[in-house]
């Protein structure tokens, strides 16, 4: 073995023993795990040169390589073996909201780490949040003109599908400049938001328009939307619903205006 790759039983016997006695994943050697399978392979190598076999009795090298192979492949697997274990609590923990350190897992560590938490919560959010991932109604889609699985509005003078066109829409005459998506849900939502301020300031009904385009900021729970139906909205969701229910949900802090309509 060359002096890079070069490990020993003892050193394999302190990270076991570091490893052992600590509740958290402790760091390891640089190029840990990649040395030890270089000098498991060296020791089976040695093995295999010995003299063995029907015509010649193994040498004492044989039978020492024989053993230190033997016990460095069962302290490797027991420090994996602890390591693992500690990496699927910490996956478990991190699924459930508690906030773990990744600081001393390798890189194959890391990608099993991730990989569990994800799995754990797809499978947690779909046993006990069932009433949260169901896809709102197609009818909800065609009120408000929006593609709700992204963050793009439908440009100024077109109409979406379902949709009955405003009286605006017959009236315009050329194509208005185009204004990016971020750009244009600024400026509604500030509108929107001052001319709820304003009402407040005087001490008017916030009576506002019939529908009012919202963005979820977090999940809400279950609601009755225009059409009698349940809505159900999820973080960053968009939706068109009531004025009096969006007022309630803003002042709430768990949406924000981004359009009003009269």
């Amino acid at each position: 073995m060359n002096e890079e790759s070069s490990m020993t039983f003892q050193e394999l016997g302190e990270v076991q023993s570091a490893e052992r006695g600590s509740t958290a994943l402790t760091k390891l050697p640089d190029q840990f795990y990649e040395r030890a399978a270089t000098y498991l392979k060296w020791l089976l190598t040695e093995i295999e040169n010995s003299p063995s076999g029907k015509n010649s009795e193994p040498d004492a090298s044989y039978y020492r390589r024989s053993e230190e192979y033997r016990r460095a492949k069962d302290v490797m697997e027991r420090i994996y073996s602890t390591r693992e274990r500690k990496i699927v609590l910490a996956a478990l923990n991190s699924s459930r909201g508690v906030t773990q350190s990744t600081e001393n897992m390798v890189h194959d560590e890391e990608e099993l780490y991730y990989s569990l938490k994800m799995e754990l919560e797809t499978i947690r959010d779909r046993i006990l949040r069932y009433d949260r991932l169901h896809r709102r109604p197609d009818t909800l889609r065609a009120e408000t003109g929006i593609n709700t699985s992204t963050d793009d509005f439908v440009s100024e003078g077109e109409t979406a599908p379902g949709r009955a066109p405003s009286v605006g829409d017959s009236e315009v005459k050329a194509p208005a400049p185009e204004v990016s998506a971020e750009k244009k849900k600024g400026s509604l939502k500030g509108e929107a938001v001052e001319n709820l301020k304003e009402k407040e300031d005087k001490g008017e009904e916030a009576s506002g328009p019939d529908l009012v385009v919202i963005r979820a900021l977090k999940d809400i729970e279950p609601f009755v939307g225009i059409d009698g139906g349940t809505v159900s909205l999820r973080r960053e969701d968009i939706a068109s619903i009531p004025f009096q229910v969006a007022e309630v949900l803003v002042k709430g802090g768990m949406a924000q205006i981004l359009e009003e309509r009269g």
